[in-house]
């Protein structure tokens, strides 16, 4: 099952047209942030095009195969962006799982990456445990810096600001992702907390 579609990471054009959009895109902002990079799930890909491939390749072991056609991909996108490269990682820390479900190996791609993103999403954060799980797996198996995204639609600002000072505690930086609004209200709040005030009169 999945919740949007997936073009094999082996077919020509489309790694062609990804990366030219990578330099596209690296020509004019410098920074690129890579999003959903890898294979959908562990059972990823039997088309004949990947059995082919892995037939003419060097391993043996197909998760290897697919480990290192992701790597390589990374770092071919390293190669067109002048900046710094970010790329987005699924919420899952534990040796071992990461490859096996997409073919993304944090150690390895560490060489090209700057910077690894978390996306740790709630609809309400009304509990922060399983943040400080995830965030403190991250920084036990990252060489890398990382940042924890946080979803901002319709969320509480005191529950925003809880889980943000929660992952603050672990990763590099805080992102609020898809609302701008929230966002701000949450920035200046906290701002706000930190700062120390002044009584006149």
């Amino acid at each position: 099952y999945f919740d949007w579609a997936y073009v094999c990471p082996t077919h020509p054009g489309y790694r062609e047209g990804l990366l030219e959009t990578i330099a596209d895109a690296a020509a004019v902002s410098g920074d690129i942030r890579l999003d959903d990079v890898g294979f959908p799930r562990p059972e990823y890909c039997f088309c004949d095009r990947c059995m082919e491939q892995f037939a003419e390749s060097s391993f043996d072991d197909r998760l290897e195969w697919r480990r290192q056609l992701i790597t390589d991909f990374v770092a071919d996108a390293a190669e067109r962006v002048p900046g710094r490269l970010y790329l987005t990682l699924h919420p899952d820390p534990y040796p071992g799982h990461l490859v096996e479900r997409s073919g993304i190996d944090f150690d390895e791609l560490s060489e090209y990456v700057d910077e690894f993103v978390v996306p740790l999403y709630d609809m309400a954060y009304s509990t922060t445990y399983w943040i400080e799980i995830i965030a403190k797996g991250f920084l036990d198996a990252l060489s890398t810096p990382f940042s924890i995204e946080l979803y901002a639609p319709d969320i509480d600002l005191d529950e925003l600001i809880h889980a943000a000072e929660v992952a603050d505690a672990y990763a590099k930086d805080v992102l609020f992702g898809y609302d701008a609004s929230t966002a701000c209200g949450a920035i200046r709040r906290m701002n706000a907390e930190r700062n120390e005030g002044h009584s006149y009169g």
